[in-house]
């Protein structure tokens, strides 16, 4: 394993075809003169939005600013970085389709993360970077695609797949031939054991342990702390150690 993952521009594998899947390269180094060191812009505002910005940072590039997806906000600055407007501001659309800048998704739900993908892409021809913390340990052999990010602490074993969009949280361990679906969001310190399938959209929960050979199917949501111990059916709500099925969805966030 490499301690220092580098900041990829694009997605690491071609989705048209659902099985062809390359190495992430790990060059630690930056070519000042490459055009994929323009300034980024982040799309979100909240934590997640306000730690990669810092991670961007930490890779020398410049962090152009926040874009609200939808409601302007109040605020002038996050972190000393400038809240610009919203993304359908005539201004910063075109900064995007000019390729004068890059762009993180950092929204906290997948719904948007997806919406926002598709239109940008749309808009852009271009994938949202992918986001690893330095401190992060990956796998030479795993595979990241388009707009994964991934927060300090995470170690992310050999042959592990995470699709596009998907967001790991502080000190997540991923272990080896594990598999995310698009869009999943795992909390502060979960825990997946080996070959855990996680479907696109799921939630797992701050603390959560789903242990090796589990499926969560695609939206199950995994409550804070739980012990997983068996599959999760779509759209199933778990909490508690065992986890079981709650009536109330909001339990398991």
């Amino acid at each position: 394993m490499t301690g220092h993952p580098p900041l990829p521009h694009e997605h690491s594998h071609d989705h048209s075809h659902e099985h062809a899947h390359e190495h992430v390269a790990h060059d630690l180094s930056l070519d000042r003169d490459d055009p994929r060191n323009r300034p980024v812009v982040i799309i979100g505002l909240g934590a997640d939005a306000r730690a990669a910005a810092e991670i961007v940072a930490l890779y020398d590039r410049v962090v152009y600013g926040f874009i609200t997806a939808e409601q302007p906000s109040e605020a002038l600055e996050l972190n000393h970085v400038p809240v610009l407007g919203r993304l359908s501001d005539g201004p910063y659309r075109q900064l995007l389709e000019r390729e004068q800048v890059d762009y993180v998704i950092a929204e906290p739900l997948a719904t948007d993360r997806i919406r926002l993908m598709t239109e940008l892409f749309q808009l852009t021809g271009r994938h949202p970077l992918t986001v690893v913390h330095p401190s992060a340990v990956v796998s030479a052999s795993a595979d990241l695609a388009a707009g994964v990010l991934v927060h300090a602490g995470c170690v992310i074993g050999a042959n592990v797949r995470i699709e596009r969009l998907t967001t790991l949280g502080p000190g997540c361990i991923v272990e080896a031939d594990a598999e995310l679906g698009a869009a999943v969001t795992l909390q502060l310190g979960v825990r997946l054991g080996q070959k855990v399938v996680v479907e696109d959209e799921a939630f797992v929960g701050a603390g959560a342990n789903v242990v090796s050979g589990v499926r969560l199917e695609r939206g199950a949501q995994v409550g804070p702390g739980s012990l997983v111990l068996k599959s999760v059916k779509a759209g199933t709500a778990v909490f508690g150690a065992p986890a079981a099925p709650v009536a109330n969805p909001s339990e398991a966030r």
